[in-house]
């Protein structure tokens, strides 16, 4: 199983689905900031799409295990950054400001997500152009 081309699959359709939903069912006056964080999360998961391709590949073409298990570690970081930071916007806005049911998970997911594209860094450091790295 590929499991990042299945990550990147379903966050490009859920990206599309809370597009729509926001621009259709979220757009009452006085509705705008709801509809504004749908849209922002509809924008993280669409942004990172196509890095959940790119993480496939590097897992799979990286010379050196220790590469593909940075790949791997990253991606998985970027899951849960997008997991606990969009799904905070998401709960948000389909809520309309709804209370959360734990503290601090937007920061954590913030976090997550930024340690996730430092990781894919290292990865991409540790890579020479000897050892096979695409041009």
């Amino acid at each position: 199983m590929r499991i990042w081309i299945i990550l990147a699959g379903l966050a490009g359709a859920v990206a599309i689905i809370l597009g729509a939903y926001a621009a259709h069912a979220v757009n009452e006056a006085g509705q705008e900031y709801w509809q504004g964080l749908l849209m922002q999360a509809s924008n993280y998961l669409l942004i990172h799409a196509p890095v959940f391709l790119g993480i496939d590949v590097l897992a799979r073409q990286h010379p050196r295990c220790w590469g593909r298990t940075c790949a791997h570690v990253g991606g998985g970081l970027i899951s849960l950054g997008l997991v606990l930071f969009g799904g905070v916007l998401i709960y948000r806005g389909l809520t309309l400001g709804g209370p959360l049911p734990m503290a601090n998970i937007a920061p954590t997911g913030g976090f997550s997500l930024i340690f996730g594209w430092l990781v894919l860094a290292v990865c991409g450091m540790g890579w020479s152009k000897r050892e096979g790295a695409p041009s």
